[in-house]
């Protein structure tokens, strides 16, 4: 039985996760602002912090060349791509700041997972993502 080599991501696919993860950042980024008043500042500095760590996912994303270990890269992008939109729509549904760096920390391990190359991370960290997404606001 062979093992199959890892697949390495091409521009195009990382350039796409580098964009939902800007996107995200982005969203999380006009709810600090639209609730800066009402938000601690120890949370506000938290989300803020939070958003620069996406943006710097996002940034990886685009200049890092990875490479997963699974034998068809597309339904593992498909995943954290799904994960990625459903945090950013739960952005919508915020009740709390602490709502919103609920999301920046689940987006964020999710990126980590992802630069990490390893799959059995990705999924975890994707099926928390959805939990997340689908348990905010609710």
């Amino acid at each position: 039985m062979s093992v199959a080599p890892p697949t390495k991501l091409s521009s195009a696919q990382a350039r796409d996760l580098a964009l939902a993860f800007f996107r995200l950042a982005t969203q999380l980024g006009e709810y600090r602002f639209e609730h800066w008043e009402d938000t601690p500042r120890a949370e506000r500095d938290r989300l803020e912090s939070m958003e620069w760590r996406l943006l710097s996912y996002s940034s990886d994303f685009s200049t890092q060349s990875i490479q997963l270990d699974v034998d068809d890269i597309q339904p593992a992008l498909d995943s954290v791509r799904d994960g990625t939109v459903r945090l950013t729509r739960a952005v919508d549904r915020l009740r709390t700041p602490r709502d919103a760096i609920g999301i920046a920390t689940t987006a964020a391990s999710l990126a980590a997972a992802v630069l990490t190359a390893n799959a059995a991370a990705i999924a975890a960290a994707v099926a928390a993502a959805i939990d997340t997404a689908d348990k905010t606001g609710r």
